[in-house]
């Protein structure tokens, strides 16, 4: 269970987390040379369009991530078309808002002139919070079954901890004591945008693995992909073992509809509307892997 929970953790905190914080600061650079904003010395400016622009850098760079992770799948017909957009719509709705809060989150902080430590909270909490918003929003427009409650709050919590690293990259709390791994963002380099991923990135690990580690098994947000699979899994062999049976009692072996777990239909057979036998079928039997 730590294995798979750490396997899952690693893959989108490089593909989606780094590329979220790589796309925020490549942002936050094309809208600082439009003149949207102002962030290559203090003191800063950050205008709406600026705020705006940096979510959807955050959001394109969780996409491509998104991409990537579902290709194989998109490629094989494992993962449906639909079931990638309405993903990818989720994960954006929440990467827009609580990327397009982080700066302004953080100025609030350093206005309050509050210590590190505190400035990582706040804004940790504060982005954390609305990404975990824009999932439910994101839910609620694809009209996507709705994962757990505990599934999206411990993930917007992982979230939550990725925008908390991001602060120590920031010049205006110089020094501060995780600018020796993270580095200090400049506003002018190229490396600021390596640096923004990598701190992410960061901060996101350090959360799941904490969460791994005290979060009981079915209420992490990676148990809670797998119990949905799990689910739809045994519908499928359900199904296919009524499918089997009835074309057993006609003679013909292999006709009838198999779905896999993501909704799209194997083979070309449908089962006559005439068809009857009864949908409580036993479970009894022969496993079917899937």
């Amino acid at each position: 269970m730590v294995r798979s929970r750490l396997v899952l953790s690693v893959k989108v905190a490089i593909c989606k987390i780094f590329l979220a914080g790589a796309g925020w600061q490549a942002a936050a650079f094309a809208a600082d040379a439009m003149g949207l904003g102002q962030h290559r010395s203090l003191p800063f400016s950050s205008g709406f369009l600026w705020l705006t622009a940096t979510g959807i850098g955050d959001a394109l760079g969780v996409f491509l991530g998104h991409a990537i992770l579902s290709s194989y799948g998109l490629y094989h017909g494992t993962v449906s078309p639909e079931e990638f957009w309405k993903e990818a719509g989720i994960v954006c709705t929440g990467s827009i808002l609580s990327g397009s809060a982080w700066q302004g989150a953080l100025d609030s902080c350093i206005a309050g002139d509050f210590q590190f430590e505190v400035g990582m909270l706040g804004t940790g909490f504060a982005c954390g919070m609305l990404f975990w918003t824009g999932l439910k929003a994101g839910r609620s427009w694809t009209r996507s079954s709705t994962q757990g409650s505990w599934g999206d709050a411990t993930l917007s919590w992982a979230c939550g901890g990725a925008s908390a690293f991001f602060v120590s990259t920031d010049r205006r709390y110089h020094g501060n004591w995780l600018q020796a791994v993270t580095g200090e963002r400049t506003g002018e380099s190229g490396v600021d945008v390596l640096r923004a991923g990598l701190s992410t990135m960061l901060g996101f690990l350090v959360v799941q693995v904490l969460l791994i580690a005290l979060v009981p098994t079915g209420f992490l947000w990676t148990e809670n992909e797998s119990n949905d699979e799990v689910e739809e899994v045994e519908s499928v062999g359900d199904q296919h073992q009524s499918n089997n049976l009835y074309s057993a009692a006609q003679g013909r072996p292999g006709y009838g509809t198999e779905k896999n777990i993501f909704g799209s239909f194997i083979g070309s057979h449908q089962i006559p509307q005439n068809a009857s036998f009864s949908s409580n079928i036993s479970r009894e039997g022969p496993t079917h892997q899937v």
